[in-house]
């Protein structure tokens, strides 16, 4: 990873306090500008650690699967520094399994678009969120035309 040049890679954690340890705050890690730092998020409380994402780098949450209401109130700032939120609901056919309500997906996409963060929402919410589901993607993250894979 020490010349990647344009390459774009993501990187995902349940504990975003890890990346501390592999340098990222410290500037010290190769190609750390092309890294987009994100952490899985499924539950509210969850949600109150997206402080511990490294700023002044790309970065996003994802919401999946989205397991309850996460309480989104105007004026709420726990997305506001994301970049990016992708959103999905619980798939396969376990038992006590969370079909979330489009009200909590709603709150999650109005809060994103008041702060200018870009959506992106998982297949799995298409018969819950009744419309087209939005999917977009950061300027740094869009093909641009005539690249390859």
């Amino acid at each position: 990873m020490r010349e990647i040049g344009t390459l774009v890679c993501w990187a995902t954690t349940k504990n975003p306090a890890r990346y501390d340890e592999y340098g990222v705050r410290a500037y010290t890690m190769p190609g750390i500008f092309n890294l987009w730092y994100g952490m899985s998020v499924t539950t509210e409380d969850q949600l109150g650690r997206t402080w511990l994402l490294p700023e002044y780098f790309h970065t996003f949450i994802s919401i999946e699967p989205i397991l309850e209401d996460f309480n989104i109130v105007d004026g709420d700032l726990r997305l506001s520094d994301l970049e990016w939120v992708i959103i999905g609901a619980e798939t396969g056919h376990r038992k006590d399994m969370v079909i979330p309500k489009k009200k909590w997906i709603d709150d999650i996409v109005n809060a994103c678009v008041r702060y200018g963060v870009y959506v992106f929402m998982k297949s799995s919410l298409a018969d819950i969120w009744g419309e087209p589901l939005i999917q977009q993607f950061p300027e740094e993250l869009r093909r641009k035309q005539g690249e390859g894979i």
